[in-house]
């Protein structure tokens, strides 16, 4: 694909007001919304010379279609973008790691572990050392937590709003954060953890030596509060959306403060429905969640668990 023609300030102005606005889809995963930003930078660009540009907004899109649960047309689109671009550009390398997630969600691991595998070792061909890590590190969790939910969805209880809310509040009062982490972690099945295990050990294989020593510290089985942030990390998305998307209920009910969110049960309500639809999680599970939500407080909740793009430089947790 030829470069790309230098913009002129009119585009530049459409561009910095659209692609902002598209990004922020994919924490929302507002496909809607996202469609509407996609079509408006499709006609400021369409037949002016801006491949590379369009493609890679192209991924914005599609990751906003894998958030808002459309897995069959994000491979689609994500397909028909890799076979647009050079297999050695960067826009190739983050399509490619999108369809490992979108094969993911769509319950088919064995395609996806094909995706996994090429985005490693197109990973490895980052020529500077800090990104090739970076990339390493951000792109491996994410495969974790895409992984753990995959096998969680559907082995939940059905949950119930006072016992969820009776137990939050009893955690909140006795338990440590750690404490409330290692009940997670128990949650999570042995079965689960070696299938974690097992893709861990077989895709750090792949990473050179030298690289693997800047990589997350390995899965622990023994270590149930880090098993319970590894839960906690990749229910992270679904809970961020229902809690901190400021067009929502709850959200707006956090301006009046803590306690009103929390005496209405509002939180608890939005929490259940969350795992309750997804049907993960016991009693205990989804307090626990409702605790830490509240230790945290929204402000730094939905800070530290904010959504990111598969292509952004991670939050530190």
């Amino acid at each position: 694909m030829s470069r790309d023609p230098i913009m002129t300030d009119e585009i530049k102005k459409k561009m910095a007001l659209y692609e902002p606005k598209l990004k922020n889809c994919i924490k929302t995963g507002d496909a809607k919304v996202a469609e509407k930003y996609i079509t408006r930078i499709q006609n400021v660009l369409k037949d002016k010379g801006y491949q590379t540009r369009l493609a890679k907004d192209k991924n914005l899109y599609f990751e906003t279609l894998i958030e808002a649960g459309f897995y069959t047309r994000a491979i689609s689109g994500l397909i028909g973008n890799r076979n647009k671009v050079s297999k050695n550009s960067r826009i190739y390398l983050e399509s490619t790691s999108l369809l490992a997630i979108a094969y993911i969600k769509n319950n088919e691991i064995n395609i996806a572990q094909k995706y996994i595998d090429e985005t490693i070792l197109k990973i490895n061909n980052i020529s500077t050392d800090s990104l090739r890590r970076e990339f390493h590190s951000s792109f491996l969790e994410r495969i974790q937590d895409e992984i753990l939910l995959n096998k969680l969805i559907g082995t939940g209880e059905e949950l119930d709003n006072d016992e969820v809310h009776k137990l939050s509040v009893e955690l909140v009062q006795t338990r440590t954060e750690d404490e409330i982490y290692e009940i997670l972690g128990n949650y999570i099945p042995e079965e689960t953890v070696q299938l974690l295990l097992t893709a861990e050990s077989n895709n750090i294989l792949m990473i050179s030596a030298e690289d693997r020593k800047y990589l997350p510290k390995p899965i622990s089985t023994k270590d149930k509060k880090d098993l319970g942030k590894k839960f906690n990390s990749a229910i992270k998305r679904v809970v961020w959306k229902g809690l901190c998307d400021p067009k929502s209920d709850i959200y707006k009910a956090w301006s009046d403060g803590l306690s009103i969110v929390h005496d209405k049960k509002y939180l608890t309500v939005t929490v259940v429905s969350l795992l309750n639809n997804l049907k993960i999680g016991t009693m205990m599970v989804a307090a626990s969640i409702v605790a830490l939500a509240i230790r945290f407080g929204v402000g730094v909740f939905c800070e530290m668990f904010e959504p990111e793009s598969i292509m952004e430089k991670r939050k530190t947790r």
